[in-house]
């Protein structure tokens, strides 16, 4: 998985969205202690015993924290017929919605009686926390419920909901009020969670009518003056629904994406896509500006009527803010066909229906993630301070300096951080007198005449945000823009393997600490309310467990779930990190051996290459979310570690664009190798490569330049940067949700860091692209490649062709109904023969030690400090 995911949701949804996230949901550690050997009987972990792994979803404190209810998720390979359309959301179909009382010991048990033929999750608490919301998936169709935990009952409704992942929903208006999405009668209506197969099923029925001879199939594109010619979103239905009759009145029909209700809870601002994005050609372009136009519309619920809409403005889609004193949004646009650095903030006040311009001399933007290539793609911060609003203002003589800036109701200035030597780049928290602030992994309090203090002077290691679970869009806002208490902020603070949660009062005082126990542990919830953490324990060589522990319970673990007994016996590799040179610079690489290894014994290594990432400190980071409790079926560091290969995880950094990536990746990735040479952990003569989307590129990119590996596979690897510059994503092309292929934006401004058209710089696409250099390839290569890719299969057909016309060592695997992941059961396990096989051919077997005595890997003690 890559930042093309990235680019792709920036294209389609104008939001900052890590895919691979979407695959895997959380980042879970696979940790090393200091106790107790590994014990005799093992098991060896395999791809079906991954296929049985069960997960865990969203989880959720109600609003007085007296239960938590989770998404308990049944084993892989088990989900209904044709649920692995939904690619990694088949997950849904295998959900069941569980609870556990917090004020007891008891183990947490269904909600209610599930069907087994249907998937269950969680919509969210109403605001007493009596009643939960839920959704529901069977044959192919979501719809919605509500669970009274006075009454013991739950209710579903009988409308189709149009659901998406990423939006908070429902939005209740009270206990006895919500507001959902629902599907309109369009027969066109693109389904946000069955988007992927509804392209083939109507490329499928065009066939059969154009075959008929009795019907027209033609769809069309068109830029330039026949720009309105391209394809419109369709409209969703916003229904207001009475949760105990459930009589629904409709607000309105847009194609909504995001939502946030006032904070009297009269008025609901919405942001809607109103259309595909313009393409300007007089500069680069980015994934974030080519997302569709966002538009906000506010409903007066007292009336049940559309009360405002912005028009022609193209709205940022990070910033969608209610004032807490006053019925006033705060919103970030600018008109259509001019760019965002154009845009100002405005003050929209829906008791007097009247909107408001704050002027401003220049704002100051957050940019991209260094190093993506995606610096371009900027993002507002604005909180509210009562009725004045903080935002981040740029000095136009000094471009690297971002102050923030109070503005009054009346327009009066005060620059708040003029005293920081860097300012920060995000807001953690406001009050009616402070601003908070984390500067360099200390937390900052700032007065309104901006005087600032230290409050974590005395704590190290640094702290950052207690971030937990996936972050939907409100909490992606959230981030960006603060809450309004430090209180309802955790923060965390992490070292050697251990957690230690810190909770702040409103004063800027640390109020309560806890540890979360050591080992392999992630963060599922956070309730500031009782200073309580749920979180997942996947312990080495056995179960995994959901655990409590905060104040609530004397900072003494509870166990409300265990899951995954499958794993029992199941041990990992033991990951290493490793410095190394290359141009100057010293980087940190990771190696996993294989489990058992031995002292002084070479093994043979599978490179897994991605170009930009740079491994840090955390091995959970570097491996990209694969643990032996949570495998990632892409280019899994466990399962390869567990058939007796080392596994090398190699820092490759990039500039941003415009850039040489193909020439810049060969340096660091051998400097990783000679070093794991030198180290005696890798066998010189037996180092192969797989990697998956842009570490298939890299894949690409490293055989085209040397010879030093003996075998390598690639996955939805790009080939060709200039035919893919063009291309449209399989499942796209019949109906395409945009005017422009997100793979420009992406080759501009993006990943593919050219900088420029491929007509504007055409030797720097053709110098990058592999498939130009397919002379030089000697490497025996297979392709692996889904037919709905988002990275478009003709990029594998290219190089297959071009080695196949030298008559060199190539296999293409070509997997129909498949995306940019493999997510069919049947073909993992195909697909994972298939990469054994082939690295058996040319590696040799791997080593795989039997012996308790000879390893150095060891279990967690599982003690627990304060």
């Amino acid at each position: 998985m890559n930042d093309f995911c990235v680019g792709i949701e920036h294209y389609m949804r104008g939001i900052v969205f890590n895919c691979t996230q979407a695959v895997v949901l959380s980042i879970l550690s696979f940790t090393l202690g200091s106790s107790d050997v590994l014990a005799k009987k093992t098991s060896t972990l395999s791809v079906d015993v991954a296929l049985k792994q069960e997960d865990i979803g969203s989880v959720l404190f109600d609003p007085n924290s007296r239960r938590v209810v989770f998404e308990r998720i049944s084993a892989y390979d088990t989900a209904p017929a044709d649920s692995y359309r939904y690619r990694f959301f088949s997950r849904l179909s295998l959900s069941n919605i569980y609870v556990a009382n917090t004020e007891d010991d008891k183990r947490a048990e269904p909600i209610f009686d599930q069907r087994d033929d249907t998937g269950y999750w969680l919509g969210g608490f109403s605001p007493k926390g009596d009643k939960l919301a839920y959704f529901r998936l069977r044959e192919g169709i979501v719809s919605a419920g509500v669970y009274d935990f006075e009454k013991k009952r739950n209710k579903n409704f009988n409308f189709e909901v149009n659901y998406h992942f990423l939006r908070n929903l429902p939005i209740w208006i009270s206990e006895d009020e919500a507001i959902f999405v629902a599907k309109s009668n369009s027969t066109d209506l693109n389904d946000r969670l069955d988007e992927p197969s509804i392209g083939p099923q109507r490329q499928s029925a065009a066939r059969e009518s154009a075959w008929r001879g009795d019907t027209v199939t033609a769809s069309v594109l068109g830029a330039g003056r026949y720009f309105s010619q391209n394809p419109q979103p369709p409209k969703e239905t916003l229904i207001r629904v009475n949760l105990s009759t459930g009589e629904t009145v409709i607000l309105g029909q847009q194609d909504y994406w995001d939502f946030e209700l006032s904070s009297s809870g009269r008025y609901l601002a919405t942001m809607t896509l109103a259309g595909n994005v313009n393409s300007q050609s007089e500069n680069p372009i980015s994934p974030g500006e080519l997302a569709k136009t966002k538009r906000i519309v506010v409903y007066d619920l007292k009336d049940n009527r559309e009360l405002f809409d912005c028009g022609d403005c193209e709205a940022a889609t990070e910033l969608l803010s209610w004032s807490p004193v006053a019925d006033e949004l705060l919103f970030f646009a600018h008109l259509k066909g001019k760019s965002k650095a154009d845009g100002l903030f405005y003050r929209y006040d829906a008791a007097r229906n009247t909107l408001n311009k704050i002027d401003k001399s220049h704002i100051g933007f957050i940019g991209g993630r260094k190093g993506s290539g995606r610096e371009r793609d900027k993002f507002v911060n604005a909180a509210w301070i009562g009725e004045s609003i903080l935002f981040q203002q740029s000095d136009i003589s000094t471009a690297e300096r971002r102050d923030w800036i109070l503005v009054t109701p009346s327009g009066s200035r005060t620059i708040l951080t003029k005293t920081f030597s860097s300012p920060p780049r995000e807001i953690l928290a406001v009050s009616d007198s402070s601003i908070f602030f984390i500067v360099e992994g200390d937390v900052w309090r700032t007065d309104f005449s901006g005087n600032s203090e230290n409050l974590s002077a005395d704590r190290k290691p640094p702290l950052r945000r207690a971030k937990t679970g996936h972050p939907g869009l409100r909490s992606l806002r959230t981030t960006l823009n603060g809450v309004r208490s430090l209180s309802q902020t955790p923060l965390e603070s992490i070292v050697a393997d251990q957690t230690e949660i810190i909770f702040f009062n409103d004063e800027g005082d640390v109020d309560e600490s806890i540890f979360l126990p050591e080992g392999s542990v992630s963060k599922l919830a956070i309730s500031t309310r009782t200073q309580s953490v749920v979180y997942r324990e996947d312990r080495i060589g056995d179960s995994s467990i959901i655990g409590l522990v905060g104040q609530q319970r004397s900072n003494v673990p509870i166990t409300l779930f265990d899951f995954n007994a499958q794993l029992k016996g199941v041990y990992g590799g033991k990951p290493i990190k490793f410095a190394h040179d290359t141009g100057g610079r010293t980087l940190n690489s990771w190696i996993l051996l294989p489990p058992g290894a031995s002292e002084g014994v070479r093994y043979p290594t599978i490179v897994i290459p991605y170009a930009g990432a740079v491994m840090g400190d955390s091995w959970q980071l570097a491996a990209f979310s694969d643990t032996v409790s949570k495998v990632s079926f892409t280019a899994s560091p466990q399962l390869l570690a567990a058939a007796g290969y080392a596994v090398l995880l190699p820092s490759i950094p990039l500039t941003s664009a415009p850039g040489d990536p193909m020439q810049e990746l060969l340096s660091p990735a051998l400097s990783a190798v000679d070093k794991a040479i030198e180290l005696g952990y890798s066998d010189p003569n037996r180092i192969g490569l797989i990697g998956q989307s842009y570490g298939g590129y890299t894949t690409l990119a490293l055989i085209a330049q040397t010879d030093r590996f003996k075998v390598a596979i690639t996955s939805a690897g790009i080939a060709n940067l200039t035919s893919h510059y063009g291309q449209i994503a399989g499942w796209t092309r019949i109906a395409p949700p945009f005017a422009l292929p997100a793979a420009a934006a992406w080759s501009e401004l993006g990943q593919g860091r050219m900088g420029s058209a491929p007509w504007t710089d055409p030797e720097r696409y053709v110098r990058n692209s592999p498939l130009f250099h397919a002379d030089k390839i000697n490497t025996p290569l297979m392709l692996v490649h889904g037919d709905l890719d988002i990275i478009n299969i003709g990029q594998a057909e290219e190089m297959y062709t071009a080695l196949a016309r030298q008559n060199k060592d190539v296999l293409f695997v070509r997997y129909w109904g498949e995306y940019h992941t493999i997510v069919s059961p049947a073909n993992i396990r195909d697909m994972w023969e298939r990469r054994f096989d082939w690295l058996q051919r040319y590696l040799g077997e791997g080593v795989i030690e039997t012996s308790s005595t000879n390893n150095f890997l060891t279990r967690t003690s599982g003690s627990q400090k304060k």
